[in-house]
């Protein structure tokens, strides 16, 4: 039959995922290894998760700093060297710091994998910090930070994070440009003794994984000595409920204001979290949003505005964000709250309502799309204890929430009274 490509194709409504199982054991040494066994090609990714993020720090940029510098020379092997060998195999790093965890992506061919982590599992047992390394990259990274705190974009979002969390609370610690002189390699070295104990270390393995695969990962990981203590890394904090104030700070000289709204948000556990993840794609989710097409389709006030949550390990954060022409920025926090307030106020119709949970069912199944990113999936429920079953079940609970549903929620959580404001601009 042939195709007639004048209209559209039918939606089909997504109930269930069909996600590979998961599978997890426990090294020789006691470090837990979880597996996700999918793909068709020879390659793997290895990611390494450390309890190292910033709340853990005791001197502002130590945990930046100490995870950025472990390929920068080991006992064994200069930076150079390191970075020879890992292009030798083929084999690519990434490194990330977030407030709560550090993490270490390794990428690199099945086949190679073994002379992979024998270098890896070097670095991350015998990091060296080099004075001189350190210097370099301390000068590279303060001058990056000297042009962002010229930026208005920067300025609202790092008066967001004090004003959301405290500047007092271990969330709400920014640094500043005098901390990048103030870092030392004995710092970077406490830091690592301390947070990058094998004990602590829990590794997620995504991809085409083979007998040889798990025979290395028993060699190297397995073999390490975990009898050095590490910290206790039980971090319970306590959080003052912020002040819902609305703030401008000058920028002399600035073309845009930078906007910046919100609240603490619910975590993905919460038993409101479908209508509130409805909620938010709504009003700024994707591209076909509300505030989309209020703020940039219709008054064409911005290029772009979004709402999402960003979730740590102890709170959940609710932000809206824009950068709009100095001149109507006051019409577009007018109508960022207008928004929120019609979402509170009048039910959602039918057919946008059906759209937006196509569109999040639709963007979850892109996301678990190929191994790696199943591997992600497997880490995330992981560390927020999450069932195996959760994305299945989130995806039923997002059919089956009613326009009422997002009223409550929205009236509960995402009141436009009660949000914290920032703008930065001329």
């Amino acid at each position: 039959m042939k195709l007639n490509r004048k209209e559209a194709p039918q939606l089909q409504k997504i109930n269930k995922l069909r996600i590979p199982n998961m599978e997890s054991f426990s090294l020789d040494n006691g470090i837990p290894v979880w597996l996700m066994n999918t793909g068709s090609q020879e390659i793997l990714k290895i990611q390494i998760s450390f309890p190292a993020g910033t709340v853990f720090q005791n001197k502002a940029l130590l945990a930046f700093f100490t995870h950025k510098m472990l390929f920068e020379g080991s006992k064994n092997y200069s930076a150079s060297q390191i970075a020879e060998k890992l292009d030798f195999y083929g084999a690519y790093v990434d490194t990330k710091t977030s407030k709560d965890r550090a993490y270490l992506n390794v990428f690199c061919l099945t086949k190679h994998l073994d002379k992979v982590l024998e270098v890896v599992v070097d670095v991350l047992t015998q990091a060296t910090f080099p004075e001189k390394e350190l210097l370099i990259m301390a000068n590279q990274e303060k001058q990056q930070h000297i042009i962002n705190q010229k930026k208005v974009k920067t300025i609202a979002q790092r008066t967001f994070n004090k004003k959301i969390f405290g500047e007092d609370n271990v969330y709400g610690k920014l640094a500043k440009t005098s901390d990048y002189d103030l870092i030392k390699c004995h710092d970077l070295q406490g830091f690592y003794k301390q947070f990058y104990a094998p004990q602590f270390w829990s590794i997620f393995v995504s991809g085409k994984i083979e007998e040889t695969s798990l025979n290395s990962l028993q060699k190297h990981f397995g073999q390490i000595n975990i009898s050095q203590k590490g910290a206790n890394i039980t971090n319970p904090i306590s959080f003052t409920p912020p002040i819902l104030e609305e703030i401008f700070i000058a920028q002399k000289g600035a073309l845009q204001t930078a906007i910046k709204i919100g609240k603490i948000g619910l975590d993905r556990n919460h038993k409101d979290y479908a209508a509130y993840s409805l909620a938010q794609t709504i009003l700024g989710g994707y591209f076909g949003s509300r505030l989309m097409k209020n703020i940039r389709e219709d008054k064409g006030y911005t290029y772009g505005i979004y709402a999402n949550t960003t979730h740590h390990n102890q709170r959940s954060i609710f932000s809206i964000f824009s950068e709009v022409s100095s001149s109507v920025s006051k019409e577009a926090l007018k109508e960022i709250r207008k928004e929120l307030k019609t979402l509170r106020t009048k039910e959602v119709g039918n057919q946008e309502l059906q759209l937006v949970k196509n569109y999040i069912s639709g963007s979850l199944l892109r996301s678990l799309n190929g191994p790696f990113s199943l591997g992600e999936m497997m880490r995330m429920l992981k560390e927020n204890s999450l069932p195996d079953d959760y994305f299945t079940q989130h995806i039923n609970d997002i059919q089956n929430t009613t326009a009422n549903d997002i009223l409550n929620v929205c009236n509960q959580y995402l009141h436009e009274e009660k949000m914290l404001s920032i703008m930065v601009g001329s």
